[in-house]
């Protein structure tokens, strides 16, 4: 009776995260990015020490960021894209439709801005008030309520290290197969393209294809069929053992099957959009462990 009751507290947490999503996304994330840094929290046991680690490790990925940002601008440059990109046939048609696109990405930026602003505050107020909370919970819910919730919050914790594992794998086999095919074709400047195709195969929706698609279009207009053909060819590829590999990798780090992950990646897909991807594992290892250990 009591794992039903768990598993239906389970499911309306779902259907609340769905209808308030854009509220509750940015709280949950702070509390999952906090699960992962803890250990670099609790090493210091000072919220002085602990706020400048945290500030430090913001810093850190915004500087990527920015150079990301920076080494993307100056490909574009170098290689004049938008001059080929509007040589083209048709682009123009197409470029109509991506501007609609993105004048509605555009008109979600202010909301995009707030979420990203609540979550690093939430840290931030997660690192000074953990402890507190911990307190409060411990002195108003009953102690098998309280192993409960620290039985969720490990498995938690162990799906984020198993899905942060998946994607490093799979950006090591993306990086090892560009980077020799790329060497092959003897496409200049293979060590950045590869690192960049690597990088953008981890972010959802994204992927190799970002990278690969262009570069083919572009030795097609220059008349390289065969290099275009074959740069096409290693993007089917890599997408393909992407889709193999990643739900037999988190399959064998979390012990439940590839069918379910899949399942459960698709479904969070529909419902909660590119975040559902990240919610997808933990999710799953949850409600698995509910139903069947």
């Amino acid at each position: 009776m009591k794992k039903y009751t768990i598993i239906i507290c389970f499911i309306l947490y779902l259907i609340i995260l769905y209808y308030l999503s854009h509220v509750l996304m940015p709280f949950l994330f702070a509390i999952l990015f906090y699960m992962m840094i803890k250990p670099i929290i609790d090493y210091f046991d000072n919220h002085a020490l602990s706020l400048f680690m945290l500030a430090l490790i913001y810093l850190v990925l915004m500087f990527l960021f920015i150079v990301l940002v920076y080494f993307v601008y100056l490909k574009i440059m170098q290689y004049d894209i938008i001059s080929w990109l509007l040589d083209i046939p048709y682009f123009n048609q197409f470029m109509a439709s991506i501007i609609e696109v993105l004048s509605h990405l555009i008109s979600k930026i202010p909301d995009l801005m707030l979420s990203v602003c609540i979550f690093i505050i939430s840290t931030f107020f997660l690192v000074i008030d953990y402890k507190n909370i911990c307190n409060f919970l411990t002195d108003s819910i009953q102690h098998r309520y309280i192993q409960l919730i620290n039985y969720y919050k490990e498995q938690c914790q162990t799906s984020l290290i198993h899905y942060f594992y998946c994607q490093l794998v799979l950006m090591i086999i993306c990086f090892i197969h560009v980077l020799i095919a790329f060497f092959i074709l003897k496409i200049p400047h293979c060590i950045f393209y590869s690192f960049m195709s690597a990088l953008l195969d981890a972010l959802p929706f994204i992927g190799i294809g970002f990278i690969l698609l262009p570069m083919a279009i572009y030795y097609i207009i220059h008349a390289c069929y065969l290099k275009s053909f074959y740069v096409f060819l290693i993007f089917l590829w890599l997408s393909f053992l992407r889709n193999v590999l990643e739900s037999k990798i988190m399959s064998s780090q979390s012990k439940i099957p590839s069918f379910l992950l899949l399942l459960s990646m698709m479904v969070h897909i529909h419902f909660y959009g590119i975040p559902g991807l990240l919610l997808s594992p933990i999710h799953m290892n949850i409600f698995y462990h509910m139903m069947f250990i």
